[in-house]
Formats: C-alpha cells, structure tokens, sequence
C-alpha cells in the first residue's frame, strides 16, 4: 500500500549554498541544515563519476554535491515505512 504525495503546503522550499540550491523539505520532521554542506564537501568526486547515497532524505547531500561538481550522475535511495507521504519526484534543483 503507498501513501498519498506530501501536499503542497506540508513542503517549504529552503535554499543552500547561497541560493545555489533549492530544496523541498517537510515542514514538521527532519529538516536538512548543515551536515549534508559538510558531507558534500567531504566527498573527493570527479566530474563523470557516479555516486550513490544510502539514506538521502529529501537529497541535501547531492544536492550540494552535484552543485561543487558538476557532470556527476547522482542517485539517491530512502526507504519510508508505508504510511509515510511520498516525495515528488523532483525535490531539488541547482541554479547558476
């Protein structure tokens, strides 16, 4: 059984990066803040690499990662229980 999408006025729309990044997030719930800035510069990609996240939430990590190096395929899995709201299917985009 799948849960119903997050509604719209359940998400707010944060920037990171200096508005390099704009990302939906709950409102109530984890909310991404500076780890995922800090595990994203943490990572020694190379443009044309891949790179898969365990865990990535909403995606702040690649996010921020894909915004440092660009040319990187990013792929990101978060496994919910079932009564959990689905995320859109796109949460993230970099800008500049």
């Amino acid at each position: 059984m799948r849960a119903e999408p997050f509604a719209p006025d359940a998400l707010t729309e944060d920037a990171m990066l200096g508005g390099r990044v704009r990302l939906l997030q709950p409102k109530d719930g984890y909310r991404a803040g500076t780890d995922p800035v800090v595990l994203a510069a943490a990572v020694a990609a190379q443009p044309g690499q891949s790179v898969l996240e365990l865990g990535c939430g909403a995606g702040p990590g690649l996010c921020c990662l894909g915004a440092r190096v660009p040319g990187l395929r990013l792929s990101g899995l978060e496994l919910h229980s079932p009564d959990t709201p689905r995320w859109p299917a796109a949460t993230w985009r970099t800008t500049g």
